[in-house]
């Protein structure tokens, strides 16, 4: 039960990383589509970036906190094969926990450099590129 509860929170999480970091796409060419003859639609409440990147690491706190009771779950375990598998388990859990902790890290940089005077969309710079002073066409 612990395991698949720890599998979904990481799925999730990483699903929810890698949403953000996608840029969007118009998901129906011609606008959105119609829900029904004067039926009206409903828009959710979009959760801000910041918000959502701060509930990935507490999951994260606390995926970490049950591969610790894992862990010690195991040094009790008496029969050797059974052991050797919950071991394992814990390993691949570790390093997957590991792996999605270091795609995190540069969305929280992002966000701690941004919590300033103001946040700047790293795709959008803040101002226009310069260009080369124009030479002389050859005469």
């Amino acid at each position: 039960m612990v395991a698949r509860s720890l599998v979904f929170a990481v799925v999730l999480s990483a699903l929810t990383l890698h949403a953000q970091s996608t840029p969007a796409q118009a998901p129906f060419p011609g606008g959105m589509p119609q829900a029904g003859v004067g039926a009206p639609t409903v828009q959710p409440m979009p959760i801000p970036p910041q918000e959502r990147l701060r509930e990935l690491q507490q999951n994260l706190i606390q995926m970490g906190t049950l591969l610790k009771r894992m862990k010690a779950d195991v040094a009790k375990i008496k029969d050797a094969d059974s052991k050797l598998v919950a071991e394992e388990n814990v390993a691949l859990w570790e390093r997957l926990l590991r792996h999605v902790q270091l795609a995190m890290e540069p969305a929280v940089r992002n966000m701690q450099q941004g919590s300033g005077s103001g946040a700047r969309n790293p795709r959008r710079p803040s101002a226009p590129p310069t260009t080369p002073p124009a030479t002389p066409p050859p005469q």
